[in-house]
């Protein structure tokens, strides 16, 4: 896996995640995140069922680019587009979504 394609983009939405030492550890660390976001829809808790908060978004869009530079070795041809203006969080959600189902 090519680490530094994860770390550009990481870096280019000043995650935390960045200076994680390896794509494995970007990876869980993201899937982790995005279990624990997937619990948090089911029960329906703060907010309601499938509505999520930005951190929640981001956090969904960041599994999604490392789950599909996981499996195609390469970052989504329109990951540039994430950082032209300010995308809607609905947008967002709906393009990490398509990511995840490629």
């Amino acid at each position: 896996m090519d680490i530094s394609k994860a770390r550009k983009y990481l870096k280019s939405r000043q995650s935390d995640m960045q200076h994680l030492t390896s794509f494995a550890s970007m990876y869980n660390t993201a899937k982790a995140r995005y279990s624990d976001i997937r619990l948090r829809i089911k029960t329906g808790r703060e907010n309601s069922p499938g509505e999520l908060s930005e951190k929640e978004v981001y956090a969904l869009l960041d599994f999604a680019v490392l789950t599909y530079l996981k499996n195609h070795n390469a970052l989504p041809a329109d990951v540039s587009d994430l950082f032209v203006g300010k995308p809607s969080l609905e947008s967002l959600k709906e393009r990490a979504i398509g990511w995840l189902s490629v």
